[in-house]
């Protein structure tokens, strides 16, 4: 199954420094799930996966520093069981501690998925690795819809 690295990373930073912040965010997320047992873990085995195999990186505009942390709070948290993510906030010296990236990994099933008109989910999805029909939870759903809002980073 494919799977790509999002990052929201804050309005307020453009240009290389999106990558950078998006890099440190990375860094956060490898370094979090780094002694984890991909036997034990399957989220371990997602970020394995996608480090072998896939390396895609998409930024997104994350908004304000408080979006972020909504998204976190409200989107990452309740699906923390399948999705693994980290969150860079910068120095104290540097920016005052701003939150200024969050790294989330996601199989294709979830970034591929289309919303309706009304910007919610669907209830079903075909599942890559068993090859059945498999129904998304609230939670994922949730996601897929609060995914959709955001746009790709610009300059």
């Amino acid at each position: 199954m494919k799977s790509r690295m999002y990052f929201l990373v804050n309005q307020y930073i453009l240009g290389i420094q999106a990558g950078i912040q998006a890099g440190h965010a990375a860094v956060e997320l490898l370094n979090d799930y780094r002694d984890a047992d991909p036997g034990l873990c399957p989220k371990k085995r997602l970020i394995d996966d996608w480090a072998d195999n896939h390396k895609t990186f998409i930024l997104l505009e994350g908004g304000y520093q408080q979006r972020m942390y909504d998204f976190v709070e409200d989107v990452l948290l309740p699906v923390n069981e399948i999705i693994p993510y980290a969150t860079f906030k910068e120095e104290v010296d540097a920016l005052n501690g701003a939150l200024t990236a969050v790294a989330f990994v996601l199989p294709e099933y979830i970034y591929n998925c289309t919303v309706f008109d009304d910007g919610t989910a669907p209830l079903h999805y075909w599942h890559p690795e068993t090859d059945h029909l498999a129904e998304f939870t609230q939670e994922e759903r949730t996601l897929i819809s609060e995914l959709k809002k955001f746009r790709l980073k610009g300059g």
